[in-house]
């Protein structure tokens, strides 16, 4: 939408428009060195948790051939050697990736 050649935003026009980003400039023009290192880190520990429950139940799929309920309940004390085949070979793969 161009008037007299010059950009005219649909945003610019709306009182709560403005109003909202003028909040959120000031939310981000305040955030400190802690609170964007909380949320960075939190968000990376998130992806950690997911990605080796990913890995586990990888293993426990394609590498063991387990069916669903052993994958999902290698936690319990009837599957406790399905869960410590499965967990020595993701620590083997592990330390692997961490070597090469």
């Amino acid at each position: 939408m161009t008037q007299g050649g010059k950009h005219d935003s649909s945003c610019s026009k709306l009182p709560s428009c403005r109003r909202i980003s003028h909040i959120l400039r000031n939310v981000v023009s305040n955030i400190t060195v802690e609170p964007a290192l909380f949320i960075m880190f939190l968000g990376l520990g998130l992806d950690h948790s997911t990605l080796d429950q990913m890995q586990i139940d990888k293993c426990c799929r394609d590498d063991f051939n387990f069916n669903q309920t052993v994958c999902e309940h290698l936690t319990e004390d009837q599957y406790e050697t399905e869960s410590l085949m499965v967990s020595d070979e993701v620590n083997a793969q592990i330390c692997h990736n961490k070597v090469f």
